[in-house]
């Protein structure tokens, strides 16, 4: 038998192990903007920070306001000291608003900028509605197409994480409120906004759900077991590895995000599955007449190799989705690695002595339901080793068969989406673009080789090409670039009362109008050393299969009209959704390549055979496919959650596995044929496989009550792939063990590799 520590050290290290990590948490980061899902190599993100040393940020918080009369004097004075105080915050870098929208009118001696509408000077409200309505620009950007609504667009400073944006969002409606202004907002809009929202649904997702995971596994537990020490021991190791995971993003300083969110649920399913399998052990053990010590050691020896296997081939799952190049799917690997390989320290090195010393009692007998697990599991293996061939056979059809299914799944991020139509975000959201101009922002970034190469009238030409081109898109509902403003002064320069708008023919013309300007709008469209342009566009949808979708048009355009002079690149939000899509389907196939290779790797050392290890990775493998197929059947796509679905169904599912043929092989060396050798595994090692997927698949389902979508996707398919795990385990599993055995050569392999 094996040795165990002294009690005294094994309680003083679970101790360690449980406190130092959750005195880390008080430092853990939680951040899920965009940005953080893409590395900083990323081409779209180097440019991104580059070009926020000339240009605003596209992360911006609409305020949409909808007041009886929208042009009324008292409101519009209480609107502009509200955007006044706002501006006094260090956090707020400027605000878009109809208050101080710059107009160009013409002069007896040229043009010159004034504010569109000066609340210090007192209008009619019929006149400040028709020069406004009359302006090229503000309808659809700081005024609602109709007049009926205003948008106040607030520009922060960059913010270190969520909850710093939280507070700023807290901070800026408490201002609403203070100027009486709280009856005419509508609600909040745009990329900070959606941020907040999904900060708050993880938040309540994570008070919600993790309390209530660890409760449904305990009161199973409990119904399992009876026994007091049982549920204590599970809620110590529920907790340690969940604080584990956490702590290792604390000390690699990565954030807590969308996709770490699933740690705590995932480590607490991996704990029950370890500590299933041991007190199932425990309780067999109790019938013997060993002394409490000696069943404690016995049932740490039995259960050791099959748990340090299934430890190596989970953590190695996991370790390979290091390979991604989205680092909070990267760090969800790295975080899930260690913890489980501090799972496997805990319940086979760290747990024995404390039960060895404290768990005197005998464990009750089996609760009369589990008994009839364990007879259900038991027929099923009789059936699969009866019909081996025809269950293999049907296997294989059923896969055949859901192929086409696999082959619909669509990688798709939309964070609209992720909450339901009725949520205040996307109610204000759809407001927002009915009544002013999409939400999704895509810059279109034209850079010229060389200063001041923008104010030559052929370049401007380019872009005014390319932008008319793009507002002919559907997708495109608002457009805005220095060429429009360089249109509205040479317009107003000219003595002619034509409306038609035309860019100056000479760049010294175009010189003098900048030495004229003395507005500052149009330096968020062009740099001051005019050679890189921004062409800013607003679309309508949200979905990155659209956007790509509009970006290839645009390529298009840009292939069939090439200019040696200027070169063309997409940013803001939309071109960091399409890249980390791009990088999420790259990276969930290099991983999910990756883990199947480690696990086979493992699987290969540790039975020391080609062809078991092959059978083997058959149920396992299946499930996912299984996954993938509902996923196309239902429609739902591959997104940031569900993306980590398969990784976590395997880590889970190939557990279970290991100690089943674990088992099997073990009664082969004790001279069982093979049908007394399967039945025995599906008296212990099937029933606990059942009972292992029956509470996780709860704790799982449970989130289907969050409201946030993605955690009810991943809880459903995670589910549903444990489930589906487990059918494979208990019926392909022993008819690929039955078929094997019935063949001479595959037979002798069986039998040597378990000796």
């Amino acid at each position: 038998m094996i040795r165990l520590l002294p009690w005294k050290w094994a309680l003083a290290l679970m101790a360690l192990l449980f406190l130092i990590p959750g005195a880390l948490l008080v430092r853990l980061q939680i951040n899920n903007s965009p940005e953080i899902y893409l590395p900083e190599s990323a081409p779209s993100v180097q440019l991104q920070n580059e070009l926020r040393q000339s240009f605003p940020d596209w992360q911006v918080l609409v305020f949409l306001f909808e007041p009886p009369e929208v042009f009324d004097a008292q409101f519009l004075h209480r609107f502009e000291l509200l955007a006044q105080e706002m501006l006094r915050d260090e956090r707020v870098e400027r605000i878009n608003r109809l208050t101080k929208f710059e107009r160009i009118e013409r002069t007896v001696d040229g043009f010159q900028v004034r504010e569109l509408i000066d609340v210090e000077k007192e209008q009619p409200a019929a006149a400040w509605r028709q020069e406004t309505m009359a302006d090229p620009f503000a309808p659809g950007f700081v005024v609602g197409r109709e007049g009926q609504a205003l948008a106040m667009i607030i520009r922060p400073v960059r913010m270190p994480d969520s909850p710093a944006r939280l507070q700023f969002v807290q901070d800026m409606r408490s201002l609403v409120e203070k100027h009486q202004l709280e009856q005419a907002l509508t609600g909040t809009a745009g990329q900070i906004a959606v941020d907040v929202e999904q900060f708050r649904s993880m938040l309540r997702d994570n008070l919600r759900f993790v309390p209530a995971t660890v409760i449904t596994g305990l009161i199973l537990i409990w119904w399992l077991f009876r026994r007091w020490v049982a549920m204590l021991a599970v809620a110590a190791v529920m907790s340690t590895a969940a604080q584990a995971a956490l702590a290792v993003l604390v000390i690699a300083g990565q954030p807590f995000t969308l996709v770490a969110a699933i740690l705590p649920p995932f480590m607490s399913a991996i704990s029950l599955a370890f500590m299933v399998h041991f007190f199932g052990r425990l309780q067999w053990l109790s019938r013997t007449a060993l002394t409490p010590e000696q069943r404690v050691r016995a049932a740490a020896e039995h259960v050791f190799k099959p748990s340090l296997f299934a430890a190596l081939t989970t953590a190695g799952g996991l370790s390979s989705l290091a390979v991604s190049t989205i680092q909070p799917v990267e760090w969800f690997g790295i975080a899930g690695a260690v913890a489980t390989l501090v799972l496997f320290v805990t319940v086979n090195y760290l747990l024995p002595p404390v039960l060895a010393r404290f768990d005197h009692k005998p464990w009750p007998k089996e609760p009369p339901n589990t008994v009839a697990l364990k007879v259900m599991t038991i027929r099923g293996a009789k059936f699969a080793c009866r019909h081996a061939l025809a269950i293999t056979l049907s296997t294989i059809v059923i896969i055949a068969l859901c192929v086409p299914l696999v082959m619909k799944v669509k990688t798709e991020t939309n964070i609209y989406h992720f909450f339901e139509d009725d949520h205040p975000i996307n109610e204000v959201t759809h407001k927002v673009e009915e009544k002013l101009s999409g939400v999704m922002p895509l810059d279109v970034i034209f850079t010229a080789p060389n200063r001041d190469d923008l104010k030559e009238p052929a370049a401007l030409q380019y872009i005014a090409d390319f932008q008319a081109f793009a507002a002919s898109q559907p997708e495109v509902n608002y457009h805005l670039s220095m060429v429009d403003i360089l249109k509205e002064m040479h317009w107003a320069f000219q003595e002619t009362e034509t409306e038609r708008r035309s860019i100056p023919d000479n760049r010294q013309l175009i010189a003098q109008y900048m030495l004229i300007y003395d507005g500052k709008d149009i330096y968020d469209l062009v740099n001051r050393d005019f050679n890189v342009a921004r062409l800013s566009l607003a679309l309508t949808t949200h979905s990155t299969s659209d956007i790509r979708a509009v970006m290839q048009r645009f390529e298009q355009w840009l292939a069939e009209h090439p200019n040696p002079n200027l070169s063309v690149e997409f940013a803001s939000e939309a071109r960091l959704f399409t890249d980390q899509e791009r990088l999420l389907v790259q990276g969930q196939v290099d991983g999910l390549y990756a883990s199947l290779g480690m696990i086979f790797i493992f699987f290969v050392l540790m039975w020391r055979s080609i062809p078991i290890s092959i059978m083997a990775m058959l149920p396992n493998m299946a499930p996912i496919f299984f996954v993938f197929a509902i996923m196309g059947a239902t429609g739902i796509p591959l997104d940031m959650a569900t993306a980590l679905i398969a990784g976590v169904a395997l880590g889970v599912a190939v557990d279970d596995t290991i100690h089943f043929v674990e088992n099997y092989r073990e009664q082969l060396t004790h001279g069982r044929a093979h049908a007394s050798a399967i039945l025995h595994c599906m008296a212990e090692s099937g029933k606990a496989c059942t009972i292992n997927t029956l509470i996780i698949s709860t704790q799982f389902l449970l989130l289907l009550s969050s409201d946030f979508v993605p955690t009810r996707y991943f809880g459903l398919m995670t589910a549903l792939g444990l489930l589906a795990a487990a059918v494979f385990d208990l019926l392909l599993l022993p008819a690929l063990l039955t078929l094997m055995s019935r063949n001479r050569v595959t037979r002798r392999l069986l039998i040597g590799s378990a000796a």
